[in-house]
């Protein structure tokens, strides 16, 4: 299970020439898988609300059966999912 408040969070920005911040967050634990992802923000956003954005993102996926990027599997459709929102488990 992904359960946000199981997981240390670090995240890293970099502004974007559209003036949004790309920000890469990495989720670690000592006893689950470690995630990483990325989320596209307003540039005057705190860092506070950029990890509760995140931790409610994931509190979303952690009650949802499924969960896939629609946006990867059919470049011809609307992504149903939150485009701005992208989270890979990392692979050992």
């Amino acid at each position: 299970m992904l359960t946000p408040e199981a997981y240390k969070i670090r995240i890293f920005s970099k502004k974007l020439p559209s003036g949004k911040c790309q920000v890469k967050f990495y989720l670690k634990s000592n006893e689950k898988t470690p995630y990483y992802g990325y989320l596209l923000v307003e540039s005057g956003r705190t860092v506070k609300d950029v990890i509760e954005m995140i931790y409610t993102k994931l509190k979303k996926i952690d009650q949802s059966d499924l969960y896939f990027h629609g946006n990867l599997y059919n470049l011809q459709r609307k992504p149903k999912k939150d485009p701005a929102f992208i989270l890979f488990r990392e692979m050992d």
